[in-house]
C-alpha cells in the first residue's frame, strides 16, 4: 500500500501487476488501483478475490463485475472477461 500511496485503511486489495495483453489492461486497470468488490461482494483479501472469481468461472460466467478504487478514492465499475 505504501508503494502506491494508499492509506492503510483503504478498502480492498491492491493490484500490483497487470498483464499488458489482458482485458483488464485494455480497460485501464493498472497497478496501484484497488479491487473493492467482485460481483458486488466486498473483497478484503486475495483469497476472497480468488474464491469469487473461481466461483464465477465454475458457474460458467463469461465475465465478472469489479468495483475499483484509485489512490484518490475515485471508484468505478468494470466488467472483465474471464478467459478459460
Amino acid at each position: 500500500r505504501e508503494e502506491f500511496a494508499l492509506a492503510d485503511d483503504s478498502p480492498g486489495i491492491v493490484i500490483t501487476s497487470v498483464d499488458p495483453l489482458s482485458d483488464a489492461f485494455e480497460k485501464g486497470v493498472r497497478p496501484g488501483l484497488s479491487v473493492i468488490e467482485v460481483n458486488q461482494v466486498p473483497v478484503e483479501t486475495t483469497s476472497a478475490f480468488t474464491e469469487l472469481v473461481g466461483s464465477a468461472i465454475e458457474a460458467g460466467r463469461q465475465a465478472v463485475l469489479m468495483r475499483l478504487s484509485d489512490p484518490a478514492g475515485n471508484r468505478r465499475y468494470i466488467a472483465l472477461r474471464l478467459d478459460k
